[in-house]
């Protein structure tokens, strides 16, 4: 009986032995298996990861469309209409004025945002304090700014739109100056309609026809 117990026990305790040596943190085959597994981590790039496959399926971009604005719209126009020229009058003289303040604080707003996102990821410490290794930083920027990139580029075409807008209408504003700007409605005596003015003695002919008519429905 004691014999069985000696070796039931010493079992166990070969069992917890093992264990104990192969979840031994501080051994060093454990260390040298977690040292490879930090190299395969740090060895991924996310950026260069699918390069080789997006270089060879990627698609041509397309060609972008030309808009010309058609002149002959305002061949026959009886008012001031001009092609690719912005008409400034007391009818839109305002208004391009406004459009202008509106177009340049959006451009302020713009590259406020593109900053923020450009040095949002300069961060090297974690959220409990503690210093951030270098090459998790390089590959959390890198990350980063590969995921920001296509929201910097829509920015970045967005300011380019504004901008032209913005020279296009700075320009025919500067073009009018302090001057008075025109009348958007061309309303001299030449474009009137013309009124009849029938001299007395017309007037009294026509009373008299009219009083012969009413003589002949009566009738």
């Amino acid at each position: 009986m004691q014999s069985a117990s000696y070796f039931s026990c010493n079992s166990r305790k070969q069992i917890l032995s093992e264990i104990a040596s192969n979840s031994d943190l501080t051994s060093e085959k454990f260390r040298e298996c977690h040292r490879r597994i930090c190299l395969n981590i740090d060895s991924i790039k996310p950026v260069d990861e699918y390069k080789d496959f997006t270089e060879k399926y990627k698609t041509t971009p397309t060609e972008p469309v030309k808009f010309t604005f058609d002149e002959s719209l305002v061949e026959e126009s009886a008012g001031k209409l001009l092609p690719n020229q912005l008409t400034v009058d007391n009818l839109t003289v305002e208004w391009l004025r406004n459009k202008l303040t509106e177009l340049e604080t959006s451009i302020k707003e713009n590259q406020e945002k593109r900053t923020s996102l450009t040095n949002g990821h300069n961060s090297d410490t974690l959220a409990n304090g503690k210093t951030t290794p270098i090459n998790e930083i390089n590959n959390r920027l890198s990350l980063n700014l590969e995921t920001s990139r296509k929201d910097i580029n829509e920015l970045k075409c967005q300011e380019r739109k504004m901008l032209k807008q913005t020279e296009l209408i700075r320009t025919a504003l500067n073009e009018l100056g302090c001057e008075e700007a025109p009348s958007g409605c061309d309303i001299s005596i030449d474009n009137q309609p013309a009124f009849i003015d029938n001299s007395p003695e017309e007037r009294f002919s026509l009373d008299l026809d009219e009083n012969e008519v009413q003589k002949l429905r009566l009738v």
